[in-house]
């Protein structure tokens, strides 16, 4: 754990409680009424957080019962996605040809 480089002490019922720099003796020796406040020059260290990568992420659910499903947009969920302007294309034929060559390159097959 890094080390304060300032303290701070602030009384609520003085000053409209504004906080003051004190050194470290003073700080130690502040009575309970008085808020006090320790200044780093970076924040303190955190654990970090367990990371769980999209392989396992995957595993887990499926040992949970849950099946990933990858399958074509319908026509109406593609003209949901132009009516909604999402993409800036008039023609609804180019789009659905863009979305079929699109779920062609990643491998998505079936009947939508």
């Amino acid at each position: 754990m890094t080390e304060p480089v300032a303290w701070q002490l602030r009384h609520p019922n003085v000053n409209d409680g504004e906080w003051y720099l004190v050194d470290q003796d003073r700080y130690q020796r502040a009575t309970a009424i008085f808020e006090r406040r320790c200044l780093y020059t970076s924040p303190p260290k955190r654990e970090p957080e367990p990371v769980i990568d999209k392989s396992a992420a995957i595993r887990i659910a499926t040992s949970l019962g849950w099946t990933p499903q990858r399958k074509p947009l319908t026509d109406e969920e593609i003209a949901d996605l132009w009516s909604a302007q999402i993409f800036h294309i008039v023609d609804l034929k180019l789009a659905k040809d863009f979305v079929r060559d699109v779920e062609a390159a990643l491998g998505i097959k079936g009947e939508a």
